[in-house]
């Protein structure tokens, strides 16, 4: 059973000290993580209220076994998730930062 991991330490003021860390290959992990937003679209609105700090930790996994994803985060809201891991999306893509092995995240 393949799963891809991505954990993502999210700084909302410093968005360049943001943190990936992850066992996919670089051009896989940004299709996994739209695929992950497009697999939320329509899925109704989370009325939770969002968690109110600078600071979030998400973590997406991808069962590659079953096309199954699962979520680990801070965040509060399933709209916030969504927003962060969209912005990380751009950050990764624009060069701002680079995912690390997973192996290099602290437990």
């Amino acid at each position: 059973m393949a799963i891809l991991i991505a954990r993502i330490s999210f700084d909302c003021e410093h968005q360049d000290q943001t943190q990936v860390f992850t066992n996919a290959k670089d051009e896989a992990l940004t299709d996994m993580l739209t695929e992950y937003l497009r697999s939320q679209m329509g899925t109704g609105e989370d009325k939770n209220p969002a968690a109110e700090k600078n600071h979030f930790s998400v973590e997406v996994s991808l069962d590659l076994s079953e096309d199954i994803f699962q979520t680990k985060t801070d965040t509060g809201n399933k709209g916030l998730t969504c927003g962060i891991i969209a912005q990380v999306i751009d950050l990764i893509d624009s060069g701002a930062i680079k995912p690390q092995p997973l192996g290099k995240a602290k437990a």
